[in-house]
């Protein structure tokens, strides 16, 4: 898959999650931290389906600043509720990624 074509795929929504997740696997780490600038634009969100993939992408390609802004999303007070399985997917990627770093 050439680069271009990884970053589109990254990054669409639309799209199933692994296959977004193999995509962004492929980036180079300078693709990686658009991307996920760009993942974080979907966070909170609406709390639904895309915030998920978003932050289970994050899981996989995220740096240390991907690790504090999940913790930021986790510990900011908000007018809703997190779901639980976005914090449960929130709270595994945060240790994902300190383990990676």
């Amino acid at each position: 898959m050439q680069t271009v074509d990884a970053y589109i795929t990254a990054r669409d929504s639309k799209l199933n999650v692994d296959t977004r997740i193999e995509a962004a696997l492929t980036l180079s780490s300078e693709r990686k931290k658009l991307l996920q600038q760009e993942l974080f634009r979907q966070i909170p969100g609406d709390l639904d389906i895309t915030t998920l993939d978003a932050v289970e992408i994050l899981a996989r390609i995220g740096n240390s600043d991907a690790a504090k802004g999940l913790e930021e999303f986790l510990n900011n007070p908000s007018p809703y509720e997190v779901p639980g399985q976005i914090r449960a997917a929130a709270t595994a990627a945060v240790a994902e990624i300190r383990e990676r770093a």
